[in-house]
C-alpha cells in the first residue's frame, strides 16, 4: 500500500497504516509532533495536522492561497502551552511562476494562521531548517545558493552565517543537546546546484570550520544525547557513518546504501535508539549503548 502515514508501537518491526493516504498521493516530506498535535509537510508546500495523531486530518493551510513549494516543504515545532498555541515554523522551495509564496512563514496559533518570515534570506529556497533546543527563538535555516542564515528573535530578522563554509547547498543540521553553541551542518553535491560540504561551529554558527576527517557530504545528522563526540553522519550516496571520537577522529560505514539518508530519529521513550530513514529502503535502527552496525 502506498500513501499515507504508518505507525509502529514495536521500534518498527511492525507498522499499520495510521492515517490512509493522508497526503493526497504527494510526498510526505517532513512529520513532526508537539504534546498536541501530529503536523505533516508535503511537496508543494501543503501542511497537515492531526489533534489526535491518528484520525481526522484538518488542513492547516490552501496551497492557492497561502504558501507553495516546488518541491519539499520542510517543517519544525514548538509544544506551546496549550493545543490552540504550538510554533510552527515552515520552510519551503521556489515554484516558477508563482509569486513570492515562498521562504519561511510562522505560526503561533498551531497552524491556524501564518506569517512571512524571508527578512535578510533574500530570494533563496529552504533545504534545511533547524531550532535550538536550548530558545525556541533561535533557529538556523539552509538555502540552495546562500548558505546558512540564523535568526535569534524567531525568525523575524535573519544574518548570513557562512564564515568558514564553502557550500552552497545546505541540507542538514544538528544541534548538540549538550552545548548549544555546538552545531553541525552538511550539503551534498549530489544535486546539480550544490559544492557541498561538511562543517562545524563552536560558536552558534558564528564561523565554521570544515571537517575534512570524512569525505563524505552528510544530508542527514545526529549528536549523541549521551557522549557529544558520537556522530551519525548520513551521505546523499554510499549509507551511515560514524565517528565516537569527534568530527576529527576516525569515521566508519555501519550501513552501506547507495541511496539517500533522509534523517536520523530518536526514540521519544528510549533516546539511544535511533532510526534512519533511507530513500526507497525504509527505516533501519540502531542503539547507540551498544554501538552495533545498523540492521533493519
Amino acid at each position: 500500500q502506498e500513501g499515507g502515514i504508518y505507525k509502529s508501537t514495536d521500534q518498527g518491526l511492525s507498522w499499520s497504516i495510521c492515517l490512509d493516504d493522508a497526503s493526497g498521493g504527494l510526498p510526505i516530506t517532513a512529520l513532526e509532533t508537539t504534546d498536541h498535535a501530529l503536523y505533516m509537510a508535503m511537496n508543494l508546500g501543503t501542511v497537515f495536522k492531526s489533534s489526535i495523531f491518528c484520525g481526522i486530518t484538518n488542513t492547516l493551510n490552501n496551497l492557492d492561497e497561502l504558501f507553495v513549494s516546488s518541491v519539499w516543504t520542510k517543517l519544525q515545532v514548538v509544544t506551546g502551552v496549550d493545543a490552540s498555541s504550538d510554533l510552527v515554523f515552515v520552510g519551503t522551495t521556489i515554484k516558477d511562476n508563482i509569486d513570492n509564496r515562498y521562504g519561511v512563514y510562522f505560526s503561533s496559533d498551531s497552524g491556524e494562521n501564518y506569517t512571512q518570515k524571508n527578512n535578510g534570506i533574500g530570494d533563496y529556497s529552504v533545504q534545511a531548517l533547524a531550532i535550538d533546543p536550548y530558545d525556541s527563538n533561535r533557529l538556523l535555516l539552509g538555502t540552495a545558493g546562500g548558505g546558512i542564515f540564523k535568526t535569534t528573535d524567531g525568525a523575524d530578522n535573519w544574518t548570513a552565517v557562512n564564515s568558514g563554509t564553502i557550500g552552497s547547498l545546505s541540507l542538514a543540521f544538528a544541534e548538540d543537546p549538550t552545548d548549544e553553541n555546538h552545531l553541525l551542518a552538511g550539503g551534498s553535491v549530489g544535486l546539480p546546484e550544490a559544492t557541498g560540504g561538511f562543517y562545524e561551529t563552536n560558536d552558534g554558527g558564528s564561523n565554521w570550520n570544515r571537517v575534512t576527517a570524512l569525505q563524505v557530504d552528510p544530508v542527514a545528522l545526529d549528536i549523541s544525547e549521551v557522549n557529544a563526540n558520537t556522530i551519525l553522519a548520513g551521505g546523499y550516496r554510499g549509507g551511515i557513518y560514524r565517528t565516537t571520537s569527534g568530527t576529527s577522529g576516525t569515521w566508519s560505514n555501519v550501513l552501506s546504501v547507495n541511496t539517500p539518508i533522509s534523517r536520523f530519529s530518536r526514540d521519544s521513550v528510549s533516546s539511544s535508539k535511533i532510526y534512519a530513514s533511507a530513500h526507497k529502503l525504509g527505516f533501519f535502527k540502531t542503539d547507540e549503548h551498544t554501538l552495533g552496525d545498523l540492521g533493519v
